[in-house]
């Protein structure tokens, strides 16, 4: 339920609209949002009730920069504010009319913007607990390892996720390590959305395949060289070579079977049917639609490893990040022959008796 506003037209119904709206810092945001569209198109149908929606966005602005203890002298934190404000506004908008214009109109002149932005929040904290979800169901509520183990760009989306705010992950954002940004649109929801929804999936889908993964995983010692994309890549090869799936490491033999089963003549690249074989084995047809971005990045982490492999003289020549693998220990080979020999020794010393 939208409470509906107040008629806040002024009683002498003189519009002073071009003379107030100007000095709003709402119009600092240099980026443009459908909100602005419906703010333009409001102004034409209601000066009035623009400069009330004009209002109402600044007094939200000024809450965020108390909440946030910030220093209201502030331009940058004012205009963080505002940024802030009017991506949620948008956001909130966006979803509520579905992008319809005259549906935007009618929401921002008869209902309080407060309320806009408090929908907008909501939806970013269904993302929030949908990713808390994953990590008390299969991570023992522990956020810190949960992202420890998910590989790039899974580990900042969910980093962002899992803010008090969500924030969206976008790769051409460089105001910090993670390029994480406040959300700014219904796009940028549906992105974080498919994105959560694969790591949901993934996640049902390691454990159904090894039951024994998470209580393992949880262990630093056993999580050690092993993150979502190296625990896929071991899932993708012992699935080739009709192999149990674990999350125990491969020895060099099994990837040399695995190289010559899956890859094409070059040595370079998958048969397509090793990985469709692969995708039919394991998931469902609307599961393969959801789910082939990310196994695009497993499967380029796996082709990516095998130049740090010597198969032919069995050694690791570099690090292994597309799979997790056991080399063959020298140290093992040269323990055979003396085992060897103490079992000839034992048989010896048996005929003397």
């Amino acid at each position: 339920h939208f409470p509906a506003k107040r008629d806040n037209r002024r009683p002498d119904g003189e519009s002073k609209t071009a003379s107030i709206a100007s000095q709003y810092p709402v119009l600092w945001d240099l980026k443009k949002h459908f909100l602005d569209d419906a703010l333009s198109l409001l102004g034409q149908e209601d000066p009035l009730s623009l400069e009330g929606v004009y209002e109402e966005l600044a007094w939200i602005a000024n809450k965020l920069i108390v909440a946030h203890g910030m220093d209201l002298t502030s331009e940058d934190k004012m205009k963080w504010a505002v940024q802030r404000t009017r991506a949620l506004v948008n956001l909130g908008l966006e979803v509520l009319s579905q992008k319809d214009f005259p549906q935007a109109v009618s929401l921002l002149k008869t209902r309080w913007v407060e309320t806009v932005f408090r929908y907008g929040i909501y939806e970013l904290f269904l993302l929030r607990d949908g990713a808390k979800k994953i990590v008390s169901k299969y991570w023992e509520n522990k956020p810190e390892i949960f992202r420890d183990f998910l590989s790039l760009p899974y580990d900042f989306i969910m980093t962002g996720l899992l803010e008090n705010i969500p924030r969206h992950y976008d790769f051409e954002s460089i105001d910090n390590l993670e390029h994480l940004r406040d959300f700014h649109n219904s796009e940028d929801l549906t992105r974080a959305r498919q994105s959560l929804d694969q790591i949901s999936n993934i996640h049902n889908f390691i454990a159904r395949s090894d039951p024994s993964a998470f209580p393992r995983l949880v262990k630093p010692a056993f999580r050690n060289g092993c993150n979502l994309y190296s625990a896929l890549g071991t899932f993708f090869v012992r699935t080739v070579l009709d192999m149990k799936r674990s999350l125990e490491p491969l020895s060099l033999a099994a990837i040399r079977d695995f190289r010559d089963k899956a890859f094409d003549e070059t040595g370079r690249l998958f048969r397509p049917e090793a990985k469709e074989s692969f995708f039919n084995a394991c998931f469902s047809a609307d599961e393969q639609v959801l789910l082939r971005p990310l196994w695009g990045l497993v499967f380029q982490s796996v082709l990516d490893s095998m130049p740090a492999l010597d198969l032919e003289k069995s050694r690791v020549l570099g690090t292994v990040e597309g799979f997790l693998v056991k080399p063959e220990s020298p140290l093992a080979k040269k323990k055979k022959p003396a085992a060897a020999k103490r079992g000839k020794s034992a048989k010896r010393s048996s005929a003397s008796r």
